[in-house]
């Protein structure tokens, strides 16, 4: 029982040093060039991945981070494959969280208003050319994600139960490295998402509103191209804060 606890407490403290890594030492630390480069792109990370990076990517983020975590359970009593199947289990059910957050703002805002954001006219458009049928199919699409989730948290207890070494203290520090860095680009994909759908139901509720007034061809034309001005500008800002962390972190630009 006593090199139990002793394997925890060991295990937890190199847990707690993984989350915290990328804080304890600043860039500009001087290191070799070799070891500099590595903190610096393990610093800056979560940083710049881009939500409109290919899959690939981020898959191979996912794999750099899954390397780091892994380093730290080298002394670990732990069966890599098992510690693995948790992680990417606990993983798809916080992707799910995220989609079901998403889809039920699409669908409340959809149902209520009658306004449906472009990821939900992308994804339902080789269903459906017809709007009024888009809450069916955003229903049958959250009902999915919830059995999906019921599915994954059934495996999720049944993998805990065969395997004792996995204390709380372990699993609490699981959860905060999934949620520190695996999850990352994912949450910053749907967070971008949601914002860009709150623009975008902002910007419509305002053309309807500006219709109601029966405008003159002229300033409806002004309108649009005060709209396309100001689109441009807030996508050259958004490209230029990117290129900035791109270069602080030294990180490839997109071709």
């Amino acid at each position: 029982e006593n090199v139990q606890e002793e394997e925890e407490e060991v295990l937890s403290q190199k847990l707690i040093e993984l989350s915290t890594e990328g804080q304890k030492r600043p860039v500009t630390t001087p290191t070799s060039s070799q070891e500099e480069n590595s903190r610096k792109k393990r610093i800056c990370l979560s940083k710049v991945v881009d939500i409109k990076q290919p899959s690939n990517q981020i898959t191979s983020y996912l794999e750099t981070m899954d390397e780091m975590f892994h380093h730290t359970m080298v002394n670990s009593m732990l069966p890599r494959s098992d510690l693995q199947a948790i992680i990417e289990n606990k993983h798809q059910m916080k992707v799910i969280q995220l989609n079901l957050q998403r889809w039920t703002r699409y669908y409340e805002v959809g149902v209520e208003e009658q306004l449906w954001s472009i990821e939900v006219k992308e994804k339902l458009s080789v269903k459906t050319s017809d709007e009024k049928q888009y809450a069916i199919y955003i229903q049958q699409y959250l009902d999915e994600l919830d059995q999906q989730f019921e599915h994954l948290q059934q495996q999720l207890d049944s993998d805990k139960k065969n395997l004792s070494q996995l204390t709380d203290n372990i699993e609490h520090h699981l959860d905060e490295f999934i949620q520190n860095y695996r999850l990352v680009p994912y949450t910053m994909k749907s967070d971008y998402q949601l914002a860009r759908f709150d623009y975008e139901y902002q910007d419509q509720l305002l053309e309807r509103q500006f219709l109601q007034v029966q405008p003159t061809d002229q300033q409806i034309e002004f309108s649009k191209n005060l709209y396309k001005f100001y689109y441009e500008y807030q996508t050259a800002k958004k490209e230029l804060i990117e290129l900035k962390h791109r270069i602080q972190c030294n990180y490839p630009t997109q071709q």
